[in-house]
């Protein structure tokens, strides 16, 4: 019996670009580091016998395959010291070989990954002790709120980024109409607003009623070449009653000068 090397065809991508050839069907191309195999991540495609290498989307593995197998307890398949298992929606490592029928027990036959440690520690600073810096505002019955959340603050270096709660209180919605705010400054000195976060309707801190009926319908970022602006539409569908609310926002903002 005869054995045979195969030597897929390789390249950096600046080799690729250059020639831009046209793989055969399900012929395979490489690319790879411009210091060589080893300097890095390698890339692949696969031809189709008709698209050129520049057009040709490069070969995905879905990110459940990377993050392993979902698991429940007792575990269904068998797992050897080293697998990355996901479990209760969190990624492990299996410490000790794992039978059909075994039960899992985190710090005993699974352990944390550094990845499942580090979003334990943002949820772990979402919480109210993490608020930082507030300012509120009161303008007739409805009083404005923000809060930075300086615990994802720490989390993110030179704090590039923060993510910032906004609050509307006491807002009173006619029954059957809607409530409409728009072009709200969240103009943040130093920072521009590049996103929502969330955002939620809830009972009014005093007195609140009805939340239940409000129906978010708009809620808009926008900007202007100087400052940052929110509209939103918040409608309470109950034909009878008044809805006294509270309507929360996140933003999440980035330093002035990165967009």
């Amino acid at each position: 019996m005869s054995f045979y090397k195969i030597r897929p065809r390789g390249g950096t991508a600046s080799q690729w670009s250059t020639a831009n050839p046209v793989l055969a069907e399900r012929e395979i191309g490489y690319e790879y580091p411009v210091g060589g195999l080893g300097a890095g991540p390698v890339k692949m495609k696969m031809g189709d016998g008709v698209t050129p290498w520049n057009s040709l989307p490069y070969a995905e593995v879905p990110l459940i395959e990377l993050l392993g197998p979902t698991e429940v307890s007792p575990a269904t398949s068998a797992h050897a010291v080293g697998d990355l298992i996901v479990y209760n929606g969190l990624i492990y490592r299996v410490t000790a070989a794992i039978a059909v029928g075994t039960t899992l027990t985190v710090g005993g036959n699974i352990a944390e990954t550094e990845i499942t440690t580090y979003l334990n520690s943002i949820v772990a600073k979402i919480g109210n002790s993490a608020m930082g810096t507030s300012a509120t505002t009161v303008t007739g019955a409805i009083r404005e709120h923000e809060t930075d959340i300086a615990g994802l603050k720490t989390l993110i270096s030179t704090s590039t980024f923060r993510i910032v709660e906004k609050y509307f209180d006491n807002i009173s919605i006619s029954p059957d109409w809607y409530y409409d705010r728009t072009s709200f400054n969240v103009t943040l000195s130093g920072y521009r607003a590049i996103a929502l976060a969330g955002f939620g309707v809830y009972p009014a801190t005093s007195g609140g009623v009805y939340a239940n009926w409000c129906l978010f319908q708009k809620c808009l970022l926008w900007r202007s070449s100087t400052a940052d602006f929110l509209d939103f539409y918040v409608w309470n569908q109950n034909t009878g009653n008044t809805a006294k609310v509270k309507i929360r926002v996140w933003i999440l903002y980035a330093k002035t000068g990165l967009i």
